[in-house]
C-alpha cells in the first residue's frame, strides 16, 4: 500500500474493489439489505478504509483524520460580531482557547479552522 493522490487507498487498490462489492449487498443487523449502487459503494468503501487509515477527504486533498477531529465544526466555538452591521467576526474555540478575527463568518472560520490544526498538530501548544 503506497500514499497516493487518492490516499492510501486509491479506487483501484484490491480492498477497496472488495469492500465496494460487499457493500452493493451488504446484509444488515435489523434483517435488511443495503442497496448502494455501483460506483458510489467504492467511494464510500475508499472513505472508510482511509478512516481507518487515519486518512479522510477535505477541501480537496486528503488529509490526517487527526486534523479533521480537531476542526472547530466538531468543538463549541463562541461568535462574537463587533461593529453595527457585524463588519468583524470573533471566533473563539472554546475546547482549545484559540481565536480567529475575520471581516466575515467564512473568513473568520477559516482562520479559525487553520489556527486550531496548526494548534492541535503543535501538541496543544499555543
Amino acid at each position: 500500500m503506497t500514499e497516493t493522490d487518492s490516499g492510501r487507498f486509491p479506487l483501484d487498490d484490491d480492498n477497496v474493489i472488495e469492500l465496494g462489492r460487499f457493500l452493493r449487498a451488504a446484509r444488515l443487523s435489523n434483517g435488511m439489505v443495503a442497496t448502494i449502487p455501483a460506483g458510489m459503494s467504492e467511494l464510500l468503501a475508499q472513505s472508510v478504509l482511509n478512516w481507518f487509515a487515519n486518512t479522510v477527504f477535505d477541501d480537496g486533498e486528503w488529509v490526517d483524520r487527526a486534523d479533521i477531529e480537531a476542526d472547530p465544526d466538531f468543538g463549541d466555538v463562541e461568535v462574537t460580531e463587533y461593529g453595527e452591521d457585524g463588519e468583524v467576526v470573533k471566533l473563539r474555540h472554546r475546547t482549545t482557547g484559540v481565536v480567529a478575527l475575520g471581516t466575515s463568518k467564512p473568513e473568520a472560520w477559516k482562520q479559525l479552522r487553520d489556527k486550531v490544526r496548526t494548534h492541535h498538530r503543535e501538541g496543544g501548544n499555543r
